[in-house]
């Protein structure tokens, strides 16, 4: 839907928003995301590519899981923080790039950001 969207740097969701289907927002100019409490489904590769997007805030999505395969942040190489809930965790893929990301489970420190580069 918003595949490619360059000039898109914010998107306010929906509090019905339940499911952010694949790729959806893959290269797009997003440099933020703060996504509701109602959702409960992030598929694969769904902000993939998103070169500007430093931040994304999952905190209040207590229902959350992430589809098999993962990569939902691929190619994110400016995000430095990332929100989940306790249950959420990711996939041995997501984890392998997300090297300098500091994630944090209930604004508690759980992983942090590696060396700059």
């Amino acid at each position: 839907m918003f595949f490619g969207c360059h000039q898109l740097s914010s998107c306010v969701f929906p509090n019905h928003l339940d499911t952010v289907s694949d790729m959806v927002f893959m290269r797009s100019g997003l440099r933020f995301v703060e996504l509701p409490a109602s959702l409960h489904t992030l598929s694969p590769l769904a902000f993939a590519g998103c070169e500007h997007l430093r931040g994304a805030d999952f905190g209040k999505c207590a229902q959350l899981r992430m589809k098999y395969g993962g990569r939902v942040f691929l190619g994110c190489h400016q995000l430095s923080e990332l929100v989940l809930p306790v249950q959420v965790k990711l996939s041995t893929q997501d984890e392998m790039y997300m090297d300098r990301v500091a994630v944090k489970t209930d604004l508690a420190v759980v992983q942090q950001a590696g060396p700059q580069k």
